[in-house]
């Protein structure tokens, strides 16, 4: 019973989450086509990425389902959940790189320097590649790569798959972290860049657009989970089928911050700057 508890709890937290993203995203979409009379190439950017949230949260709602909210799932269970995972590890590179791009392509409009026009180019090529690369790495993990979608105790003999220790598993939350940090980092120096502002303006601005940090910290966290699984088993953790079926609920929280970041960067950023100033700026 406490377990079905505890995973009505975590649903009803990722669901609130989720509609108040929606909310977000929506009166954005609705400020923008009323004030600004068109949306934007980010505004379109942010809304693919709240899809895949959407995926994500849907996802996890199936397997919490399907594993009947239990701390050790049936074995039975197995089988359908796995896909499920596997399914939820290939959304969240995509979605977390449009919320950088969003990012990215929102400074573009905004600053009139050189400087951040090509650094932007260059950083959203950099986040397609990421992707390609992310995708690439969980996909061909295992040989053949059909397997990768079958539970480990029903792969046939002779598959060759990556341990969850080896180094390859570190590519994924390495490329996030360091193109979150490149992302996050083009706002500071943009303002660091403006003379009309004295330090104390710049610093309070640097720390308002730089607020996606957030969003890195946690998603640094949540990539390392798996590195924490002795602790998890000290802590009452009773298999490894568990902590896998929780990655989504992880996933589902830094893709969260991401958005919410994403908005409040790009709602406060343009505040005292007027929609014609900033077209113009394009």
């Amino acid at each position: 019973m406490m377990a079905h508890s505890r995973i009505a709890f975590m649903l009803s937290i990722e669901y609130t989450m989720l509609l108040v993203t929606i909310l977000i995203v929506s009166c954005r979409f609705y400020s923008r086509t009323r004030i600004a009379f068109g949306l934007g190439a980010e505004d379109w950017t942010i809304f693919f990425a709240l899809l895949g949230l959407i995926a994500i949260v849907i996802t996890h709602t199936f397997m919490t389902t399907l594993g009947f909210g239990l701390p050790s799932i049936p074995r039975s269970q197995i089988s359908r959940l796995w896909p499920l995972g596997v399914g939820v590890c290939l959304i969240y590179p995509p979605a977390a790189a449009l919320i950088r791009i969003s990012v990215l392509q929102f400074m573009r409009r905004l600053s009139p320097h050189q400087f951040v026009f090509y650094t932007t180019y260059f950083l959203i090529a950099l986040n397609i590649v990421g992707v390609i690369v992310s995708e690439c790495t969980i996909l061909f993990r295992c040989s053949p790569i059909s397997a990768f979608w079958v539970v480990p105790y029903a792969r046939l003999p002779g598959t060759k798959c990556w341990s969850r220790d080896m180094t390859p598993f570190l590519i994924v939350p390495m490329i996030n972290m360091v193109l979150d940090v490149m992302v996050w980092l083009v706002p500071v120096v943009m303002v660091a860049r403006m003379r009309c502002l004295d330090l104390k303006q710049k610093v309070q601005l640097s720390g308002l657009l730089g607020i996606g940090l957030i969003e890195l910290a946690v998603g640094i966290v949540a990539s390392s989970i798996p590195s924490l699984n002795p602790i998890r088993k000290a802590w009452g953790a009773r298999s490894s089928r568990q902590r896998r079926s929780a990655t989504p609920s992880n996933l589902h929280l830094v893709t969260v911050l991401g958005v919410h970041s994403a908005e409040t960067m790009q709602t406060r950023g343009t505040t005292g700057t007027s929609e014609a100033d900033v077209a113009g700026r394009v």
